[in-house]
């Protein structure tokens, strides 16, 4: 089947505990994601080859949203033609009009990072700039006293290391192969998913002093990284669901959290995220 759509590090690591997910009305969402912190390959759609169907993020790790104004965010996407190739170059300039400290310490995470942005265009697709080799922060201004932005900061990414024009991110219905039906639902649904960090099952918890979990594996996990916790039932469910804890790296499949459970109950494991 044909595509339906014309095929024309970041290393400081953008993984603030974003407090604000989407929400139904906000214009002109753009989602900032750290390059290492996504899981490659990412999932294309078999049908279009332009087209990710799933973005895999690294655990503890999340998209940071920046929500424009007045179509303040400004992607720019431009195939230059050079005497042995083509170089496509992705662009983005936006205005972070929420100056509180976490926007001011995840711009400056910007510095030395590839970049990844998800922004929705003016046909309502959701397109992927920078997947192959990330944007690069070329500028960062803020205009304290200047009354309209409030202080705002102005910010201009590059990425000359792409192939091709941004991806797109969607979900298709292939009920009828000839004719797919573009399903905006459940893409608006896969991009609200970059806010939320990765899940992990615990397989068992040994009570004591410390309390040790068991999962799959640690490999993705960092010595003093904060967990939070859910699903757990009886008394340690009580202590430990809605909270979060750093955790000690103990083994490849265990970690411990400072938490003497030796008088809790449990008998069914949750989540941790």
């Amino acid at each position: 089947m044909a595509d339906i759509f014309q095929d024309c590090s970041l290393t400081g690591g953008i993984t603030r505990d974003c407090k604000v997910n989407l929400t139904a009305g906000t214009k002109d969402p753009l989602a900032l994601l750290n390059l290492q912190d996504i899981v490659n390959p990412l999932v294309i759609d078999v049908n279009q080859r332009n087209v990710v169907t799933g973005i895999t993020k690294k655990f503890g790790t999340k998209a940071f949203l920046f929500t424009g104004i007045n179509n303040s965010n400004q992607p720019v996407n431009t195939t230059e033609k050079g005497t042995y190739k083509y170089t496509d170059i992705h662009a983005l300039t936006f205005v972070a009009w929420k100056v509180d400290p976490e926007a001011a310490r995840a711009i400056e995470d910007f510095r030395g990072a590839r970049i990844v942005s998800i922004y929705k265009d003016e046909n309502g697709f959701y397109r992927i700039q920078g997947s192959n080799g990330g944007m690069e922060l070329l500028t960062s201004t803020q205009t304290v006293n200047d009354e309209e932005t409030g202080g705002a900061y102005n910010l201009e990414l590059e990425g000359r290391r792409e192939q091709g024009q941004p991806l797109f991110l969607a979900v298709y219905d292939y009920t009828n192969p000839e004719n797919p039906v573009y399903d905006e639902g459940a893409s608006d649904l896969l991009f609200n998913e970059l806010f939320e960090k990765p899940s992990k099952a615990v397989s068992a918890v040994s009570l004591g002093n410390p309390t040790e979990f068991t999962v799959v594996s640690t490999a993705d996990m960092t010595e003093g990284m904060e967990v939070s916790f859910s699903g757990f039932d009886g008394t340690l469910g009580d202590a430990v669901n809605g909270n979060s804890f750093a955790v000690t790296i103990t083994s490849t499949t265990t970690f411990t959290i400072a938490l003497d459970s030796t008088a809790l109950a449990n008998t069914v494991t949750g989540l941790i995220q």
